[in-house]
């Protein structure tokens, strides 16, 4: 047996992260843990696997909270993926969305760097992230400069 879903999409995260390191040094892999593989692994991850954990689309009846802790105890560099605009959810229609919350956005980034999260990255209008952006100023956490550097500069928009 290979293992649940989660065993499954770490190996290859592994096994590239092995294969690049080994190829090009010092450079990391990134994979979220959402839906199917949301559940904490059984097996190790590899130093140069980042996991970003997915706020919402969480399966196996886990916690947030238990699902950083679960694949933190198996080595991992945590991640987060928010969630702060999804159009089903909000229609986009102002003050909606989880961004526009700004208690919301206030409290569960510092938690989430308490937590061990070192990367962050939303889905979201990119206006609407920039303007939680300026509106958190200097109480901003170093994980929401690093947010398009998690594994690399991405090119195109997100490079400012």
């Amino acid at each position: 047996a290979m293992g649940s879903v989660s065993d499954r999409a770490l190996t290859l995260a592994n096994q590239v992260a092995e294969a690049i390191t080994e190829r090009f040094g010092d450079k990391y892999v990134g994979m979220y843990a959402y839906n199917m593989h949301s559940p904490p692994p059984s097996i190790r991850v590899h130093p140069h696997v980042i996991i970003s954990v997915a706020t919402s689309f969480i399966r196996g009846g886990f916690t947030l909270d238990q699902l950083i802790e679960g694949w933190e105890a198996q080595g991992a560099t945590i991640g987060i993926r928010e969630y702060l605009g999804v159009n089903v959810w909000d229609r986009d229609l102002p003050g909606r969305s989880r961004g526009a919350d700004l208690e919301y956005v206030t409290t569960t980034i510092p938690r989430f760097h308490e937590q061990g999260a070192r990367f962050y990255s939303a889905a979201g209008r990119a206006l609407l992230q920039r303007r939680v952006e300026r509106q958190l100023g200097a109480q901003r956490p170093r994980l929401l400069h690093r947010r398009a550097h998690a594994v690399g500069p991405r090119r195109g928009a997100a490079r400012r």
